[in-house]
């Protein structure tokens, strides 16, 4: 990774370069004033280095992910790989605040990915090394990694539903869950739109997701479906959306965790 092309923050707080600017200035380049505030923001931060790195290329620039209010860049503060959140120029929201304060409230109850520093314009937590989700479950070979991948989500759903913190993307969580490289540990990511005022629960939006939605189809996934009672796994997730309570949500987890045996 250290073998990637990377820019040294130090080198552009007063240096222009274009092509950094596409990134670091999303969707702008040429707005010199912007950038050097971004970048004198970054050095402040303590981020040393970004690399060009990612599935997705901004001019010259590759780059972890675009959504519609940020750019996610990969970089390196003090020796440790991170991942940077970019607020785009053209965002409907002003700051990264709220996303940093939901993601440490998640971090709280040993979920997400570890929540760094931020400001006004970057939020910076350590990087996950993986693939998301959604390619994932295409790739998947085995049941048993299958079940302890769900297993382990509705445990950190079920602690996000304990704090009453909703995670608004989770009914359809393919980009929001990266499968993590080394120890295929599930990380829920993109704090963005979470709220503590919702009704919604966590876990019942990802465990059907899982188990109950026709359109997602994977043989290993429909053999796990087979191997778990629908009429009961129905009844628990209703009762889980009453109740709220750890009893029904470790049920829940039984009944996945001892599908076709042990974990």
């Amino acid at each position: 990774m250290d073998d990637m092309k990377h820019y040294m923050i130090s080198n552009y707080v007063r240096r222009y370069d274009a092509n950094l600017a596409k990134v670091i200035c999303y969707p702008f380049s040429n707005v010199r004033e912007q950038f050097f505030n971004r970048m004198n923001d970054l050095l402040k931060l303590g981020v040393d280095k970004i690399f060009s790195h990612g599935r997705v290329q901004i001019g010259k620039i590759r780059v972890l992910g675009k959504g519609h209010t940020s750019i996610v860049i990969l970089g390196e503060r003090r020796g440790l790989k991170v991942a940077i959140k970019v607020l785009r120029l053209d965002a409907n929201r002003k700051s990264m605040k709220r996303e940093a304060l939901m993601l440490a409230r998640a971090n709280a109850v040993s979920v997400g990915p570890k929540f760094i520093t931020f400001s006004k314009n970057f939020l910076i937590y350590e990087y996950v090394e993986g693939v998301l989700l959604g390619e994932w479950i295409l790739k998947v070979n085995s049941i048993d990694l299958l079940r302890r991948v769900l297993v382990i989500l509705a445990q950190q759903t079920w602690r996000l539903d304990s704090i009453g913190l909703v995670h608004l993307e989770l009914s359809n969580p393919k980009k929001h869950i990266i499968i993590e490289k080394s120890t295929y540990n599930p990380v829920i990511i993109d704090f963005e739109t979470a709220s503590f005022l919702s009704t919604k629960s966590n876990l019942t939006r990802v465990i059907q997701y899982f188990l109950l939605n026709p359109r997602l189809k994977n043989e290993l996934l429909m053999s796990l479906r087979e191997k778990i009672s629908k009429e009961e796994l129905y009844r628990l997730l209703k009762l889980y959306k009453i109740r709220r309570e750890w009893k029904v949500a470790k049920e829940i987890i039984f009944m996945i965790s001892n599908a076709g045996g042990g974990i």
